[in-house]
């Protein structure tokens, strides 16, 4: 048993999950769990294809400069997006709170993680609008159910009185 389940957990299956797992916490803004996620899947896929040390310089010496132009591009469509609503908005002059969302000082913390976890970003960005699409369509399917079931206990209360 002890075998099976190391076998699981050192499987690339177990790479692809937890790499899911990183895009939909991307998705909704859990920066610190992609990252944690995302390096446990490094730590696997290290161990599970047996890379070397060499090997991982060269890649971590690639990640960097990507992640860099990711986070250059990541930044200017986030600029974008925000000039954006502004516009829609109708708002005459930008208020403090929108001229602070595209100043980079307010928002390290978001640039770094983008050059550290581009790939997971990359990714999210991909397939972002299905995963909203998914959550839309989840949540109208179980809205409905539950308004079935609310709308039948509704019925039967009323069924109860009426027998009174």
């Amino acid at each position: 048993m002890w075998a099976f389940m190391m076998g699981m957990i050192f499987s690339p299956a177990m790479i692809i999950i937890l790499l899911i797992i990183a895009v939909l916490f991307d998705h909704n803004e859990a920066k610190g769990w992609v990252v944690f996620v995302a390096l446990v899947a490094a730590v696997l896929a290290w161990s599970v294809f047996g890379a070397t040390w060499q090997q991982l310089l060269i890649v971590a010496g690639a990640w960097i400069p990507i992640g860099i132009a990711w986070s250059i591009w990541r930044w200017r469509r986030h600029c974008s997006k925000v000039v954006t609503k502004f516009k829609e908005s109708g708002a005459v002059h930008p208020d403090t709170y929108t001229t602070s969302k595209i100043d980079p000082a307010n928002s390290k913390s978001t640039i770094v993680y983008w050059i550290i976890a581009w790939p997971i970003s990359v990714i999210e960005m991909s397939i972002g609008d299905l995963i909203d699409v998914i959550g839309v369509l989840v949540t109208q399917v179980f809205k409905g159910t539950y308004a079935r079931i609310s709308a039948s206990a509704l019925r039967d209360l009323e069924n109860i009185n009426k027998q009174k």
